[in-house]
């Protein structure tokens, strides 16, 4: 997931925190929070709830957190706030502004659990409470990426792990899913950040990809100076080394002409067996995610590749044709083993 940036700084927008945080900081905690209504562990901003159990020679008391000199976690302890676009610059808002989002997302919850009752099925309305409280959260506010991972520490500095806790629980998951439906809505306002930011990395990619030169062999069978050439690309390297390991262990036959359906049966066997590559450090399932012989896409790999006509990576499969042409190159440089007027 690509994020915001404003002067070289990501942002997350509020919307997109409820999925980046799995729901720790949801739409309905997250305005609490930033109203300091609710404390950063999601309990209330209470005197009440400002206490901790302790255990003193076999016995339990309530002990305030700043006799033991523990901070009561309210988001104004560790100062981070939220932004809006002003003409393009991002001005704080005071907390006194998420108090009637805090409130319109709160009422949400008891409306949606009567009709629940009515359904008689707890959580069918969900997805439907999820996305209006997604809607009222305002667009085009957002929180700094470093300001976010301080919250979210800060969140579990007092927390022990239990048993049954996720092993994913305390990570932030900034590529994580977005599904089709909200992804626009938790990007809405930021649509002039993410296109100048998309035609920028587009330049960029355009002018990198006018400058490579290509590795392969030429017509002639005469390869590109070592110091001239680009670094190969995955499936190159992928082809040549078990065209290589082919001819060293003597199995010509799978490399003639024609027989790239065999080849390709060979190379999808040393995927799954985790065989090695050329280098002898590299295995073929480290840079091939998938080989399907019989498909015409045939080879997916497991970074996106060049795509003739496009300005940026894409994860493309592979057809056969590609790995015919690369075959047809590859023998070219062994003529006599293969030549020319001998395909058969």
């Amino acid at each position: 997931m690509k994020l915001p940036t404003i002067n070289g700084n990501e942002i997350v927008p509020v919307r997109l925190i409820p999925i980046i945080t799995h729901g720790t900081f949801g739409q309905e905690t997250l305005p609490g929070i930033l109203a300091n209504r609710v404390r950063v562990d999601r309990f209330p901003a209470d005197p009440a709830c400002d206490s901790v159990e302790i255990e003193v020679d076999g016995e339990f008391a309530n002990v305030s957190r700043e006799t033991l000199g523990l901070s009561s976690r309210c988001l104004k302890d560790i100062k981070v706030s939220a932004y809006h676009l002003n003409d393009g610059e991002p001005v704080k808002m005071l907390p006194v502004e998420w108090d009637d989002i805090y409130h319109d997302i709160s009422m949400l919850e008891p409306v949606m659990r009567k009709k629940e009752e009515k359904i008689g099925v707890r959580g069918a309305l969900r997805p439907k409470w999820s996305l209006k409280a997604t809607k009222i959260l305002p667009p085009g506010v957002f929180l700094w990426r470093h300001d976010l991972d301080i919250l979210w520490k800060f969140h579990y500095l007092f927390y022990c792990e239990w048993s049954g806790e996720h092993p994913d629980a305390r990570t932030l998951i900034y590529n994580a899913y977005i599904r089709p439906e909200v992804r626009s809505l938790c990007f809405e306002g930021f649509e002039t950040l993410l296109s100048t930011a998309s035609k920028l990395e587009t330049s960029e990619n355009q002018a990198t990809l006018t400058q490579k030169k290509s590795n392969l062999p030429d017509r002639k069978g005469l390869k590109v100076p070592k110091e001239e050439r680009r670094k190969e690309e995955d499936f190159t390297r992928v082809i040549k080394s078990i065209f290589n390991q082919l001819m060293a262990e003597g199995n010509l036959e799978i490399l003639r002409p024609g027989n790239t359906l065999e080849f390709l049966k060979c190379l999808k066997i040393r995927v799954q067996g985790l065989d090695k590559m050329e280098d002898k450090v590299t295995t073929f399932g480290e840079v091939v995610e998938w080989v399907k012989p019989i498909e015409i896409a045939c080879i997916k790999m497991q970074k996106p590749r060049v795509v003739r006509g496009q300005n940026s990576r894409m994860n493309k499969p592979y057809s056969r044709a590609d790995v015919s042409r690369l075959l047809s190159e590859l023998r070219k440089i062994h003529r006599d083993i293969w030549p020319s007027n001998k395909q058969k």
